[in-house]
């Protein structure tokens, strides 16, 4: 029989000696508490009710001595005696009402209660009838008071002392005490009973517990016996694993689960047996690692080394073993590796020589009941590090170099520069002088970049807010003239572009301000040219702007006599932006491009 069947029989047991007890109880609760309702719905209630026809009875005789005296005061009573007329009325209906509840509960008492079983002279219904003829003798004789009262106060105060008040003490209270005592005799022994059937269930409900407890017990024993020889034996076949007996077996026959779990644990004893022989085979792979493999026990010292270790340290195997590992790694505690799933960080590694080993460790914890071991693989990244400074030293050639080439560029530019400007003086006729200043500015623009990248940190962008300041500064001073007084006003954010963008962006600016400062202003003393270069998005907005004559009507940025305006067009366009011109108040030129460079645009539609 399986264990789970067994204990289910057990338990069924116990429970149905439960439900006994709890069935008993439930039928107890249910009469008692049927009978504390009935005791809350009649007995107390005819004691209440005695006491209220008491309480209206004194009420009503209160309320005629204040109407006598009331009418001594004449006019000055009136109100205080309709205040005791009306309490007399008040009090009449309240004692009807106590006196018609009463008669309710009368009525519903059982002929067989417990106050049948007592001999009483007489029952509650007879006793409340009485109490109503009296009461309507006392209804009328309050009236003939009241009557006496508003002629003859004298004769109204002799008729309450002698009669109203004779007819209550004489013949109304001894009736309502006699109603009390009879519902306060009804309530004492429903209560009587009410104990009496608790003390019956309190002894069921002891002698089926104990019931309970004595199978419990029973069962209890024998099923401890019953468990504790199997496990016993499965204990001891535990222990002789543990001892590396692997060819120890449990024989347990049966259904149960005590014999499934033996037969589990024979399989797990002969996979044991079969694969004790892989830890070999392990230790092999271990020690065959090409990077250096340590375990690290709890205390920080070394409990396993691969050959890896012995090659590159010049220790023997026996010479590391239950040493700390801060023979290897110096003065650096493995304490502050552990605490952390895994870990990667540089080292030195000394020798057994004293030489140190840049080494790159990879740490992780080995977590066991009985400790917290770390493993520590480390590979020696000397050679690693030559290349590393191999190439930062190609690098800082290629960066000079780079910077070198920026410089003469900016050199040869500027050579150029000079040459146009000696030819644009050599020159007498003003056109060809303003075409030479023109293209003399496009090589300075230019120039300008190449100067910047060169005293750059970082060759491959400039910071296009300075670009800009300089730029045109000296195209202020290129232009200005002692007639003519020109202000620029620069709103760049801090933006940083490339090689490709930043040139025709300087040649944009150079050839739209130029175009301001030659056509803009003409006959005028001072003019303002504004540039705004800004980040909108995935959007550079790039706005020239003067307060001049503005455009000619239908001004064709193509095809129009302009070179400037066409190598502007030209630009814009390589940079996979458009061009947007307003005159208004001025020229303005909006060009508007995207972040992205237009080669890296075309390379991700080509991708897509």
């Amino acid at each position: 029989m399986r264990i789970g069947l067994r204990l289910t029989i057990g338990f069924l047991c116990v429970a149905l000696l439960v439900a006994v007890v709890g069935f008993s109880s439930r039928q107890t609760n249910q009469r008692v508490r049927s009978d504390v309702a009935h005791l809350g719905r009649h007995d107390i209630v005819a004691v209440v009710d005695g006491s209220d026809m008491a309480m209206a009875l004194h009420d009503c005789h209160a309320a005629c001595h204040e109407l006598l005296e009331a009418s001594t005061r004449g006019a000055d009573g009136a109100a205080d005696a309709k205040e005791a007329l009306a309490e007399i009325r008040r009090s009449d209906v309240a004692f009807r009402r106590s006196l018609s509840r009463s008669h309710e509960v009368a009525a519903a008492f059982p002929p067989d209660g417990p106050a049948a079983s007592r001999m009483r002279p007489r029952s509650l219904e007879a006793i409340l009838d009485d109490l109503g003829t009296q009461f309507e003798i006392h209804t009328k004789l309050v009236d003939e008071f009241v009557a006496l009262a508003e002629t003859d106060r004298a004769a109204a105060l002799d008729f309450l002392e002698h009669k109203d008040e004779l007819q209550i003490n004489h013949n109304m209270l001894p009736l309502i005490r006699e109603y009390k005592e009879l519902a306060q005799g009804d309530m004492t022994s429903r209560v009587q009973d009410i104990a009496q059937s608790m003390d019956e269930a309190d002894n069921w409900v002891s002698v089926i517990t104990l019931s309970g407890m004595l199978t419990a017990v029973a069962l209890g024993l024998l099923f401890s016996r019953y468990f504790r020889r199997r496990l016993a034996r499965l204990s001891q076949g535990v222990g002789e694993i543990a001892d590396g007996r692997f060819s120890s077996r449990i024989d347990m026959p049966g259904q149960d689960e005590f014999s499934t779990a033996a037969a589990a644990f024979n399989r797990m004893a002969t996979q044991l047996e079969s694969t004790v022989v892989s830890k070999s085979y392990v230790d092999n792979i271990i020690r065959s690692m090409h990077d250096m493999l340590v375990v690290v026990d709890g205390a920080d010292r070394i409990s396993v080394v691969n050959q890896a270790v012995l090659d590159e340290t010049g220790y023997g195997e026996a010479e590391l073993i239950g040493r700390p590992l801060s023979l290897l790694c110096g003065d650096d505690s493995p304490a502050r590796w552990r605490n952390a799933e895994r870990q990667e960080l540089d080292q030195q590694w000394l020798t057994k020589s004293g030489d140190a080993i840049p080494v790159q460790l990879s740490v992780s914890e080995l977590s066991s009941s009985q400790d917290t071991a770390l493993v520590v693989v480390a590979r020696n990244i000397a050679e690693q590090r030559q290349t590393e400074r191999t190439l930062r030293r190609t690098l800082a050639d290629k960066e000079t170099l780079l910077r070198e080439v920026h410089h003469r560029v900016k050199n040869n530019l500027q050579i150029v520069s000079s040459l146009l400007s000696l030819q644009a003086k050599d020159s007498h006729d003003q056109t060809v002088g303003r075409l030479f200043r023109e293209s003399q500015g496009r090589i300075r623009s230019m120039a300008l970049i190449h100067e910047l990248l060169y005293r750059s940190d970082d060759l491959a962008s400039v910071g296009f807010a300075e670009y800009v300041v300089q730029l045109t500064g000296q195209l202020r001073r290129t232009y200005e003239t002692p007639h003519c007084r020109c202000d620029f006003q620069v709103q760049v954010d801090e933006i940083a572009l490339d090689l490709d963008r930043a040139i025709p962006c300087g040649m944009i600016i150079n050839e739209l301000a130029t175009n301001a400062l030659e056509h803009a202003f003409v006959g005028r003393s001072q003019g303002t040219v504004r540039v705004s270069f800004t980040q909108v998005d995935d959007e550079y907005r790039l706005i020239v702007e003067d307060d001049g004559v503005g455009c000619p009507q239908g001004v064709d940025l193509t095809n129009g006599p302009s070179l400037g305006l066409k190598v502007v067009d030209s630009l814009v366009r390589q940079l996979g932006g458009t061009l947007e011109t307003e005159s208004h108040n001025g020229a303005r030129f909006t060009a508007v491009f995207p972040v992205a460079s237009a080669a890296e645009h075309r390379t991700d539609l080509a991708t897509h």
